[in-house]
């Protein structure tokens, strides 16, 4: 999934937190559960893998995590890292347009914003938690006034033999920044 985003808080809280979900799970009245990657007008969130409404945090922003269903309970190991949150953050472009790319490849989840990479993620639970396919969700966190822009949003299906290339397969439009076509409301 790729899409452009940018987010300003307009209210005294100095707050602004939205995020996409993806593979999630409609739980009705407006709610999405899933895999999301967080996106912020603050320093803290942008390019995390968060799961809204189930165990929260996967990875930090910089962390490489494996995550595993340990005697019923869900555990977070931090396998390594793929660069300096801080570093990270100060590519990303506060109150400006930041691009979004978001790989997911079976149970390995990749997040990467202005081209550095925020994330890697192996997620090795499986049903509802560890989910395999799912809707996309745009999300506003309730925080407070606060405006954020999507743009550009398109999808592609990875190839996932070996011998094909993944440019084979092409982008798909999933706004066209005019309608909202094709979309529907959750109830």
């Amino acid at each position: 999934l790729r899409f452009s985003y940018k987010i300003a808080h307009t209210g005294d809280k100095g707050f602004g937190n939205s995020g996409v979900e993806y593979r999630g799970k409609d739980f009705g009245n407006f709610q999405v559960g899933g895999y999301q990657v967080d996106i912020d007008a603050g320093n803290n969130y942008s390019g995390i893998l968060y799961e809204e409404l189930m165990d929260g945090i996967l990875a930090q922003r910089g962390q490489k995590t494996v995550v595993k269903t340990v005697a019923g309970q869900t555990r977070i190991e931090v396998t390594g890292s793929v660069g300096d949150s801080n570093e990270i953050q100060n590519s990303i472009q506060k109150e400006g347009w930041n691009d979004c790319v978001i790989i997911a490849n079976g149970n390995h989840f990749q997040h990467f914003i202005n081209g550095r990479q925020t994330v890697d993620v192996t997620d090795e639970r499986t049903g509802m938690k560890g989910a395999r396919n799912g809707i996309l969700a745009l999300q506003l966190h309730d925080a407070g006034p606060m405006t954020v822009h999507f743009k550009a949003l398109r999808i592609k299906g990875l190839v996932l033999t070996p011998s094909a290339a993944a440019d084979a397969v092409s982008w798909t439009p999933l706004f066209d920044g005019k309608t909202l076509s094709g979309w529907t409301a959750a109830d």
